[in-house]
């Protein structure tokens, strides 16, 4: 997924990428530049519950992202939300609210929000 860092505060970036307004903690030793536009992996982490519906994309709501797209499973049964396009890799907390196609829902804290850059 393409992204353009636009604040930072200490390992914690906020982000434009075309689906949306995002934030999350950078993993990267190299430390991010605001402004400047990179290729990342985004993982979530924790107990996620997805909820039916929702459009996709990326949103803030105070300290927490709204991540919209369409629930799938890799071949080796891993979740993971499709936004725009780009794969967004989750944790589920229990059975998925929708089948595997349908569009779903999560709202997850800032700190769960994992940005890895793979081209610097």
């Amino acid at each position: 997924m393409r992204i353009e860092i636009r604040a930072t505060a200490h390992d914690t970036v906020h982000f434009r990428c075309g689906q949306g307004d995002g934030a999350g903690v950078w993993h990267s030793p190299e430390p991010p530049r605001v402004g400047a536009a990179y290729d990342v992996e985004l993982d979530v982490d924790g107990d996620i519950r997805l909820h039916p519906g929702g459009g996709s994309g990326f949103r803030l709501d105070g300290g927490h992202v709204v991540i919209g797209g369409v629930l799938w499973f890799t071949d080796d049964g891993a979740p993971h939300l499709e936004v725009a396009g780009s794969p967004v890799a989750l944790e589920l907390a229990g059975d998925a609210p929708v089948e595997p196609g349908e569009p779903a829902t999560l709202t997850v804290p800032l700190s769960a929000v994992h940005l890895y850059p793979y081209s610097l």
